[in-house]
């Protein structure tokens, strides 16, 4: 289990690693070297985590930040495949809020490189 995906939710959730701890009954400490990777994380200890953290076990399998989005459906109404949706109260997290710009600013960067590349693989097929 990649600990850095429970820090990332338990980021956005709000939560410091002292809440989750408590609520697992471990030391702050030992619930951080977990999210660091330096513990390994169990199924039964998986479970704890996810209930503390308000998530089922599958989103933080599925999780991935690149994909996050704050409602389950597009424009439309209609419920996005590809997109994990993960619910989230963004008023009661600025770190959220933060999290979210940098995805956001991410995503134009990656949508920029993917119009380049575009315009390239636009002209080779123009010369042809």
């Amino acid at each position: 289990m990649d600990g850095a995906k429970i820090k990332r939710i338990r980021e956005m959730k709000g939560k410091t690693q002292e809440e989750v701890a408590e609520k697992l009954n471990l030391t702050a400490q030992a619930y951080g070297r977990m999210e660091r990777g330096e513990t390994s994380i169990n199924t039964e200890r998986l479970e704890k985590i996810a209930e503390a953290l308000e998530v089922s076990v599958e989103d933080i399998y599925r999780f991935d930040d690149r994909k996050f989005m704050i409602s389950g459906s597009n424009n439309n109404g209609e419920a996005n495949e590809n997109a994990f949706n993960f619910n989230l109260n963004i008023y009661e997290s600025d770190k959220a809020i933060d999290i979210l710009k940098e995805t956001i600013i991410n995503q134009q960067e990656e949508i920029k490189y993917l119009h380049k590349q575009l315009e390239k693989l636009t002209d080779l097929l123009l010369k042809k």
